[in-house]
């Protein structure tokens, strides 16, 4: 091939080579959203290699070293090529800092909404370095994730230490540990899978008593079967995940435990409003709650394993038991026989519903004035005063 074919042939190669090559570089930044320093020093390595280039061919000409016409064309197209490619990385240079503004503003970012996202498979990569983050909204009724397979998890959620708002944490996906900086987390808190907590060690890392901005925790287990092992083990865990004072409503679910730890006895959030006691089928003793002044609503339902309810679960102290408690309700607790109280304790003083379903076996209760309602549905037979 002549040289002055072959030196169009390389320019008219290398050219539009440069330019496929510089939009596919930026696209794949891009999609992959990634302009760090490792990106930042390829650019400039290849700009190195072609003001060298460019040096190259510039001396050739100065000191005309080259003779043949053919080559002498060919270093001119080279050089071009050169000039050509320099601009490319000019603008790719630019594309990348414009990337690096945009992370740094993505970082600062504190509201992240994903509402009615159908194709949506996977949350997206890097979420856990929004670091500024406070507020995140996922329609977790999309198909996207409810099918098998999708993900749902949020990976390195722990890092999102400003983060308010975290309506569900599962411990099958997460390790509870990650609780631990979530300091700013407020509104309501449900730790789901607590089953796989695997000691109380683990528990602990939550560091739920520091949360004081909660005002709803829901603390709940996945399965209710039991081994002595897991029995043991879930007290111990519960133990260790005392929450805030400020705690107005508390759920416990599905735990195995045959005790309640010290905390729930002695130190209950003295704020709490709500409390509901599910699915607890082994605790043979209901914990002692009548010195909660502010409580209003108890909902004890499923303790399988409760067979009387008598004095402690009033409480030893002198003052009026469950002084503002306004609904109280038992169900599904086939063993349960005697509820009594003693004479001398005043209780139940703003009592307006007492609502008890499936308790077949209950024997004895204590008298309520008549302006109480109460309501026993489904197996339940009218207990004596």
């Amino acid at each position: 091939m002549e040289p002055i074919l072959l030196a169009a042939a390389i320019g008219g190669f290398i050219i539009p080579f440069l330019n496929t090559l510089f939009a596919k570089y930026v696209n794949f930044l891009q999609e992959k959203w990634i302009a760090s320093e490792v990106v930042v020093a390829d650019v400039k390595g290849i700009s190195m290699t072609i003001l060298k280039i460019q040096a190259v061919v510039s001396q050739a000409e100065a000191r005309q070293a080259v003779h043949d016409h053919g080559l002498i064309l060919w270093l001119r197209v080279l050089k071009d090529a050169a000039y050509e490619a320099d601009d490319l990385l000019d603008e790719l240079n630019a594309t990348v800092l414009q990337l690096k503004e945009k992370k740094r503003q993505q970082r600062n970012l504190q509201t992240l909404v994903l509402l009615q996202c159908e194709s949506l498979k996977n949350l997206p990569e890097g979420i856990c370095k929004l670091t500024n983050l406070r507020h995140l909204k996922i329609d977790r009724s999309l198909p996207s994730f409810t099918r098998k397979g999708r993900q749902t998890k949020v990976a390195g959620i722990g890092s999102l230490t400003l983060l308010q708002e975290l309506e569900k944490f599962d411990c099958t996906d997460h390790r509870i540990g990650e609780l631990k900086e979530m300091n700013e987390l407020r509104g309501c808190l449900s730790i789901r899978g607590l089953e796989n907590v695997e000691s109380e060690t683990e528990a602990s890392k939550a560091m739920l008593a520091n949360k004081r901005r909660l005002d709803i925790l829901k603390l709940k287990w996945s399965r209710m079967d039991i081994v002595s092992a897991s029995s043991e083990l879930d007290l111990r865990v519960l133990e260790k995940l005392q929450p805030h004072p400020n705690i107005r409503k508390l759920t416990i679910a599905r735990y195995r435990g045959i005790n309640t730890p010290c905390w729930i006895n002695k130190a209950m959030p003295s704020n709490l409003k709500v409390i509901k006691l599910h699915d607890c089928p082994y605790l043979k003793q209901l914990p002692s709650l009548g010195h909660l002044f502010f409580l209003e609503k108890l909902e004890i339902c499923r303790m399988y394993g409760v067979t009387k309810v008598d004095y402690e679960f009033y409480g030893n102290t002198k003052e009026v038991k469950f002084p503002s408690l306004r609904k109280l309700s038992f169900c599904h607790m086939p063993k349960w026989k005697e509820w009594s109280a003693r004479k001398e304790d005043q209780s139940f003083p703003c009592l307006i519903e007492l609502f008890m379903k499936n308790c077949p076996n209950l024997e004895t209760r204590p008298s309520f004035p008549p302006e109480v309602r109460i309501i026993e549905v489904c197996g339940t037979r009218s207990a004596r005063s």
